[in-house]
């Protein structure tokens, strides 16, 4: 039986940054997905200062990374006024296709410790609080940290629960694409219609990462709409969206999916810990998910190679408290973006209009504040 420091289960955004965290120590790590390749899954995200801070951790500066579009300005709105509110990023968010975050984390990772085409087949906890695990080749190995990060539909954390994880609904239904050819001004908008909501985040100099989501659709009918459902929807968001949805064609590939979250799973005293989608899948309202993903494998890696007696405890009270507000916070956000009664949404983009944008900004810049704060905390309780 092989025995390693640390077996990671997913090789999606948080795996493969929690790797690259831990490949700085002389720690032994295996990362097992699944999937034969690192395919290109996904469409689009935006990476706002939390999540370049992140990426810092990682040694990974993005203003490297040449597929990856600065964006100057975050736009909300109503099809009438798409920058009711209009907020400076300084400079510090870009948007990017999720494959391409992907492939910059994974050329930063030595492959021997990438295992493609494998997952667990069984695992257990034994009394010296090792693991053992049974791999779906037959291989087995001792660990003595296992990380789940094998995203939204974790089957390591509806091992730990025993039971399969509760979904909590939105009601909402959305499509993602990435479409080329795209003149842009390097600014991201979104657009609220009532029961449509329309967005669009530059991610390269002439492609953008385009989303659709309705909240007035039942799901087996939205199971359904192809491009051309999706192309006329889109010409409902005004002229930027209709000059979108004219790139749309038979060979674009949307991806549709449910908007849901779940409840925060952490648990403490365990040799099994949980991060990215697999500990709190939370809805994509905020623009939050990838940043917490890259938080949370900065995060852990750091309690890993510190003096922390208990890093499963201090992973605990470090990110559940923070995960959970952004989980709920971006469940209300969707809500809102939804109001359907003509005078609550036009009472809303007033309300955008004149909000002055400094306190819109120092909300902005909690994200970034909270994060660099625990990072303190960690380098001062638990590195030095």
């Amino acid at each position: 039986m092989q025995s390693v420091d640390i077996v990671i289960q997913g090789a999606g955004i948080a795996g493969l940054a929690l790797t690259k965290m831990l490949q700085k120590t002389t720690m032994s790590i295996m990362t097992l997905d699944q999937r034969h390749t690192l395919d290109a899954a996904g469409a689009g995200i935006l990476l706002q200062e939390n999540a370049i801070l992140a990426l810092s951790h990682l040694d990974i500066d993005i203003h490297q990374i040449t597929h990856a579009a600065t964006i100057s300005h975050i736009n909300l709105g109503s099809v009438q006024h798409p920058d009711a509110m209009r907020l400076s990023t300084s400079g510090n968010a870009r948007g990017m296709p999720r494959a391409g975050l992907l492939h910059e984390l994974h050329k930063q990772i030595n492959d021997s410790d990438l295992y493609w085409g494998t997952s667990i087949k069984c695992w257990r906890q034994c009394s010296d609080k090792t693991i053992e695990l049974e791999l779906d080749n037959n291989r087995r190995v001792r660990c003595r940290w296992l990380i789940a990060a094998d995203g939204i539909h974790s089957r390591l954390r509806q091992d730990m629960q025993g039971k399969a994880t509760a979904f909590r609904s939105t009601g909402q239904y959305c499509w993602r694409m990435l479409v080329d050819d795209v003149e842009h001004n390097n600014e991201a908008y979104e657009i609220h219609a009532g029961a449509l909501r329309f967005g669009m985040i530059p991610t390269d100099s002439r492609q953008a990462y385009i989303y659709l989501v309705n909240a007035d659709i039942d799901g087996v009918l939205a199971a359904t709409q192809n491009w051309q459902h999706i192309k006329k929807s889109l010409q409902q968001g005004g002229k930027l969206f209709s000059y979108l949805a004219d790139k749309i064609d038979s060979s674009t590939n949307i991806l549709f999916h449910p908007l849901v979250d779940a409840p925060v799973y952490m648990p403490m005293e365990s040799s099994t810990i949980l991060i990215g989608d697999a500990a709190h899948p939370m809805t994509p309202n905020l623009g939050q998910g990838a940043a917490i993903a890259l938080e949370d494998a900065v995060i852990l890696g750091y309690l890993l190679q510190s003096h922390s007696n208990n890093p499963s405890n201090d992973f605990h009270k470090l990110r559940a408290k923070r995960t959970n507000k952004l989980m709920q916070s971006s469940f209300a956000a969707g809500a809102i973006a939804h109001w359907q009664t003509s005078w609550i949404q036009q009472a809303k983009i007033l309300g955008l209009q004149l909000t002055p944008r400094r306190i819109l900004k120092h909300k902005q810049r909690l994200f970034t504040d909270e994060f660099s704060q625990q990072l303190t905390a960690i380098k001062r309780d638990y590195l030095l």
